[in-house]
């Protein structure tokens, strides 16, 4: 399995809890790796199963970045949060909870098959 695989597992775990870098570097690499690579590593998970990840600085430390798969589903809730001027963090967690507790917004979306 490439680290690439390890990373988007990953970032799958947990229901899509965002992960701060230094978790990643931990559970998918070898202790020592650079924090740098992670953001190359998300990029081709990125391409490689064509999601949509985003990533955003940590409030407390501005070394460490999150990093959370955004699904299909709730996309355009984030974006939308995003646009009234939340940071990502905010608009990650509003979107979220918005499509948890509307399914409208859940019935509308496409079925992929």
């Amino acid at each position: 399995m490439t680290q690439t695989d390890k990373l988007y597992n990953f970032l799958l775990s947990e229901n899509g809890r965002p992960k701060r870098t230094d978790e990643i570097v931990r559970e998918v690499y070898a202790p020592g790796c650079a924090l740098a690579r992670v953001g190359a590593r998300v990029w081709d998970a990125r391409k490689k199963y064509a999601v949509r990840i985003e990533g955003w600085h940590d409030r407390g430390n501005a070394a460490l970045y999150h990093y959370a798969i955004i699904p299909f589903n709730w996309g355009n809730l984030f974006d939308e949060e995003v646009k009234l001027g939340a940071d990502k963090e905010t608009a990650f967690y509003r979107a979220r909870q918005k499509y948890e507790l509307s399914p409208s917004i859940q019935l509308k979306q496409p079925i992929l098959i």
